[in-house]
């Protein structure tokens, strides 16, 4: 089983408008409604590769209970702490409307605005319970991806501590975090220098979020840098995504400049989850790296052409494989 830690779901909607205006009354046209959160996309995109996967989520509230029974209808494997506060819900506002510029053929412009609410917080008993549930499924896990951010009360090092666990187990850890956490658990690995199936196999934030964690300048000699300096540990990999722009990756003292194919965007929701889970898919399949990474750039850009979040259409994905260029550095 792989186990996708969820801390911080969310109900998510997806609502499409012709010509959305500010400080009007706008109608949508199209309402979807599913099932969301970082590490929630990770484990329907699991299940659609194939695997066997099972999610980790505090729910509460009504929303929470939505989120149950969305996931029931979609068979997707949910084991939840019952927390007091209501889950978020996360709306997304599409915009599709006609330009027509001067002496140029009319084109179709879409806009993406994201309304987030504000996350629940759990309380002390419900953090503990938490670990209890955690522990007791790490024992069944062949993988386990941690993704996204969490509620307040859970402690700073919450990560940390799941990353530990799996470490004792010998189970590989692939992390979709940043900030704090994600400079905890490096810090730990790297002054520790723990050696092969120590640690974590694989961390996966954005480019954005990585120089943001560790103060960097975004540019190209920075960040080679500081993951040299991060990457000593033998196990270590790291991909940072940069949207549908050319990206990093790297791994086994290589550096890998990915350029992923071209697409019709439709909404990028999931598209970083989606390739969380198709790197878990690989490190199950024993996949290599390089085909790993155009395998999981793929299942991004697959993602980004449908308008819901961790949706891949399998029939794309040789294609899209295909046109995946890496460079190594």
């Amino acid at each position: 089983m792989i186990l996708s830690v969820c801390l911080n779901p969310a109900l998510q909607k997806i609502i499409v408008f012709k010509d959305f205006k500010l400080n009007s009354v706008n109608r949508g046209e199209t309402l979807y409604q599913v099932a969301s959160g970082k590490g929630i996309n990770v484990a329907r995109v699991l299940k659609l590769l194939g695997e066997d996967v099972a999610t980790l989520c505090p729910i509460g509230g009504i929303t929470g209970q939505l989120i149950v029974s969305l996931l029931k209808k979609e068979k997707i494997k949910l084991y939840h702490i019952p927390i007091k506060d209501n889950i978020r819900t996360c709306i997304t506002l599409i915009n599709s409307y006609t330009m027509v510029p001067k002496r140029e053929e009319q084109k179709i412009v879409r806009e993406q605005t994201e309304i987030i609410e504000p996350s629940p917080k759990v309380s002390k008993s419900e953090v503990k319970k938490t670990l209890l549930l955690f522990n007791t499924l790490l024992k069944r896990a062949k993988i386990l991806t941690i993704s996204g951010t969490f509620p307040n009360g859970y402690p700073n090092d919450i990560y940390l501590k799941m990353v530990e666990r799996a470490n004792e187990y010998n189970i590989p850890v692939i992390a979709d975090i940043s900030g704090e956490s994600l400079k905890l658990v490096l810090n730990c690995f790297v002054s520790q220098n723990k050696t092969k199936n120590e640690g974590i196999y694989l961390i996966k934030p954005n480019l954005k979020e990585f120089a943001s964690t560790y103060n960097l300048p975004l540019t190209t000699e920075a960040i080679k840098k500081k993951m040299r300096e991060l990457s000593k540990v033998k196990s270590f990999k790291a991909v940072l995504t940069n949207g549908n722009k050319d990206f990093f990756a790297f791994a086994n003292e290589k550096i890998y400049i990915v350029s992923p194919p071209r697409i019709k965007v439709l909404n990028a929701i999931g598209s970083g989850d989606s390739m969380t889970a198709a790197f878990a898919h690989c490190l199950k399949e024993k996949i290599p790296f390089e085909e790993s990474l155009k395998f999981a750039t793929a299942c991004g850009s697959s993602n980004a052409t449908t308008l819901l979040p961790g949706i891949i259409i399998k029939k794309q994905l040789k294609k899209l494989q295909r046109e995946v260029k890496i460079v190594v550095d």
